[in-house]
């Protein structure tokens, strides 16, 4: 009977590898595989976005532009932003389920707004964190990132980069990430804008801190820089290391 090496790479993580790939390839995972990074054996996936920026495309309107994203290339959407000042955001920036999905966020209510904890490098994202329970298509969908007047208690009032502490599934898994942000003042009639620079998560359910990626050494190359062909030169790279 074959036994598998002890050096052998993680299966499920070259399965998450090939589906990612794949993902990439259609073109229908665009935000999640601009800049994508993945690990060979560590339990932490680390999505580099570039600075994926969300606009209000007409500030003033009364409309609002959201965008969903799928942090492990599964297909199904984990969180989605929102920007504008239409309902049911009223003049937000928002953080929110994805459609017909559940999130938890780190956060907190104040004068009955939801809002996401801007959180620092290092804080804890795991169970009994403080987390916000958001279910799509109810009253309790979002978690505001807005500030200004009307928005008491906002920690976003400065548009310098913080962390959003997540919890999402993952084929009925619940893990923990950490998405990093800033927010843009809205000064009327200018638009919002939020600007996603990267994520993280753990995938066995374990706890994370905000900012924590994999080990230097456990470390793969993006699947976008890589391309198809890369993909394969690096799948005999970590066969020959197991070897």
């Amino acid at each position: 009977m074959k036994t598998k090496p002890a050096n052998s790479p993680n299966l499920d993580s070259l399965k998450r590898e090939r589906r990612l790939a794949r993902y990439c390839a259609t073109g229908v995972g665009a935000a999640v595989c601009v800049g994508a990074v993945t690990t060979a054996d560590a339990s932490i996936v680390f999505i580099d976005f570039g600075g994926v920026v969300l606009t209000d495309t007409s500030p003033g309107s009364g409309a609002f532009t959201t965008r969903p994203f799928d942090l492990n290339g599964d297909g199904v959407f984990d969180f989605q932003l929102a920007v504008g000042n239409g309902e049911p955001f009223g003049g937000a920036a928002a953080i929110l389920a994805p459609n017909g999905g559940t999130l938890g966020v780190i956060g907190f209510s104040n004068n009955g707004y939801r809002y996401g904890s801007k959180l620092v490098n290092g804080a804890n994202i795991g169970p009994g964190a403080g987390f916000l329970n958001l279910f799509a298509g109810t009253a309790n969908e979002i978690a505001s990132l807005a500030f200004g007047p009307g928005y008491p208690g906002s920690q976003w009032l400065v548009s310098t980069p913080g962390y959003l502490g997540i919890s999402f599934t993952i084929s009925g898994q619940n893990v923990y990430g950490w998405v990093r942000i800033s927010v843009a003042p809205n000064t009327e009639p200018g638009a919002r804008n939020i600007t996603l620079f990267d994520a993280a998560f753990e995938t066995n359910g374990t706890a994370i801190s905000a900012g924590q990626v994999p080990e230097p050494s456990t470390i793969s190359l993006g699947l976008l820089a890589l391309g198809i062909a890369g993909l394969a030169a690096h799948r005999r790279l970590v066969a020959r290391k197991a070897a």
